[in-house]
Formats: structure tokens, sequence, C-alpha cells
């Protein structure tokens, strides 16, 4: 039941988009018009209760089943099949060169690497993988030199075959995982029509509102506990990471997950506020990190970071996107789309806050 997770878009009538993160559950069902617009026809958020997820992982299956039949009651849906949003903290995804070959023998040279070469952090893996595109002649002057991106020392990356290989992003996901939300869902009556990364909707919901078509920026979308940041160059995803954070909302000093008080060395000398404002420095700093990983480490020199397009549900993200602004040399961007019309009442969408549901639902009815 566990669909393919790197897939396009094609159109579509309606469909699903469902996020679950530590803190909430998100769903949001999209609607595609008959001249190719789209409209927002429900949407729907619920808190989840301290103890029932914790990094991506499901801790009280019995109460994370309760709150989504809540949020499933709540809305007459027209649907139930979703596409549905891998929790980024326990998938991983690396950027790997291979023989530039069919899909069929592609397929069994990563099965290889990863039988022997590629190290990964769970046992039995569910895995896909996608070819990006080839380097402009301008881009492949530059990076003759590149070595190869986390692959093993093969016979053929010397210098005569170099020309013959491909960048294949590679993503993979605890099997057990996966197969404890296909029971979950089903156990709803929900069908998951897809599951993909996080990454991968953002930058459908990005490509319609906000769309750019050359330059590097960075893909932010923030919760109270984890940063999902994604580096784009040119259209295509180049790097996706998912930070560990502590952006708790200025005026709580509470743990976003255990709803017990803070405790830390010198909690109780620091403000809310100020534990709010470091939290965002460190966040920068991540991300100073990652730009000058993909810059110097991935000989992506001549490339600048043009924007830092930022979406996600802080209830003070105002705050964040000033402390952005006033840190970072790059253009701080919030995620919007004003003319995405929403059905019935729409004092409580945001866009930024349903970026992920959104986009997954923008998928339509493609599996």
């Amino acid at each position: 039941m566990i669909q393919t997770l790197l897939r396009g878009m094609k159109r579509g009538h309606a469909a699903l988009g469902l996020e679950i993160t530590d803190q909430h559950i998100k769903m949001c069902e999209v609607q595609e018009l008959p001249d190719g617009s789209h409209r927002v026809i429900h949407f729907a958020m619920r808190p989840l209760p301290p103890g029932t997820m914790n990094d991506g992982r499901i801790i009280n299956e019995g109460m994370l089943h309760s709150v989504i039949q809540t949020l499933l009651d709540d809305r007459e849906w027209s649907s139930r099949s979703i596409h549905f949003a891998i929790p980024s903290q326990n998938v991983m995804i690396r950027t790997v060169k291979l023989p530039d070959v069919k899909e069929k023998e592609l397929r069994k040279l990563i099965q290889f690497e990863l039988m022997h070469n590629l190290h990964l952090p769970f046992d039995e893996p569910f895995y896909d993988f996608i070819k990006l595109p080839k380097p402009t002649a301008a881009e492949e002057e530059v990076r003759k030199a590149e070595p190869l991106l986390e692959t093993a020392d093969v016979e053929w990356s010397n210098a005569e075959t170099e020309a013959q290989l491909c960048e294949v992003m590679l993503v993979a996901a605890p099997m057990e995982l996966l197969q404890t939300y296909v029971r979950l869902l089903e156990s709803l009556g929900l069908s998951i029509r897809s599951m993909e990364i996080k990454a991968f909707s953002l930058q459908r919901l990005q490509e319609k509102c906000l769309p750019i078509e050359r330059g590097t920026w960075l893909m932010l979308d923030i919760n109270q506990t984890a940063c999902d940041v994604s580096i784009v160059s040119d259209g295509v995803i180049k790097i996706t990471r998912n930070i560990e954070v502590n952006l708790i909302h200025p005026g709580s000093a509470a743990d976003p997950l255990s709803g017990e008080p803070l405790n830390g060395l010198f909690a109780e000398f620091r403000s809310p506020e100020q534990s709010f404002e470091t939290a965002c420095q460190d966040l920068v700093s991540e991300l100073e990190r990652l730009i000058n990983f993909y810059r110097y480490t991935l000989n992506n020199r001549d490339q600048e970071f043009d924007s830092v397009i930022v979406s996600g549900d802080l209830p003070n993200m105002d705050k964040l996107i000033s402390i952005l602004k006033s840190r970072m040399a790059q253009k701080i961007v919030p995620l919007e789309w004003h003319q995405l019309p929403v059905e019935g009442d729409s004092s409580e969408w945001n866009v930024s806050a349903f970026a992920a549901p959104c986009g997954l639902a923008l998928r339509g009815k493609q599996r």
C-alpha cells in the first residue's frame, strides 16, 4: 500500500493533503478548476496532546487516532483518499552520482549501493529515487573537479566515465514506520494515494504562488520543534535537511512536547522572549552552515543565494521573520498566495501554516 515517494504533479479535480507534526494534525482539500486554477474547499488543524508524537514517531497511537477522527468528523471532506507527508525527521535524502543508464539498471545499482556502500540509520528501508537534470555546459565547466557526492569509491568514478554519470536524489525511510502510518490511516477509513517528502510538497506550492525560474534559494518550513530546510537551484531541490529547533512562543515557558515548565540551565533567568531570540540565532547559524557547505564543500562557489522563502505554523511568525531579516543577507520572503480562493469562512486560513498539506493536495489525482 505504500506508494512511490517521488513523482510529478498531474491535473486532477479535488484532493486531500495530510501532514502530521509533533504538535498538530493538518489537512487541506484543494480543488482544481477547469481553467487550471485552484481553490481551497476545506481545511482544518487540530493540536495534539503532549506525548502523542515525538520526533516524527508515534508515541500514543490511540490518541493520534482520536484526534484525526475528530478532524475528519468536523468537515464534510469530499474524499477519503489522501496524499501524506512523511515526517522529515525519519527520512534520509542523499544525492549520489551513478552511471547514466535506464531506470531498471539504475535501480539495480542503487540496490547494490544500499547493500554495500550507503549506510542507512535504519533497517529495512523503503526507498525511491529520481534523476536530477544535468548541468548546463557552463555549470559543467565549473564543476569538472567536483567529487562524487556520498558514493563509494567504485571503478566507474574515473575521469573517462565522469561524463557518463548522472546525479540521483535518493530518498529512504524505515519500512516499519511507513507501515505504521498506513495501518493507522486505513483504520480511519483513509486511503493513502501517495507519500512524499515534505520538501516536494513545499516546492510544488512555491512554484504556484512564488514562481522562481533561475537562481538559488532556501525554502524553510518551521514549527516549534523542527525546521525543514531545502536548497533549491534553478527549480531543482539540491539538499534538504531537518533541523531541530526550540522556538517556544514568547509568553510561554513550557516545553512544546511535554507541556512541562522548562528546567534548563539558567532558564529561570531568561525571559521567553530572550529564549526565542536565542533559538532564532541558533537557527540562523545552522542555515549559514548549510549554505557554506553547499557553496564550498560541494563546489558551488559561484552560486549566490538570492532569497529565503519562509512558511510554518509558529504563532509568532512575524517576530521570526523580523529576526531573519535583521541577521541574514538574503531577501526574506514570507510564503503567501493571496489569489488562492478559499471556500466558506476563510478567517482562519493561513497558507503559510498549511503549506505542506496544501502542496500535497496540489498533486491532484496523481499517485
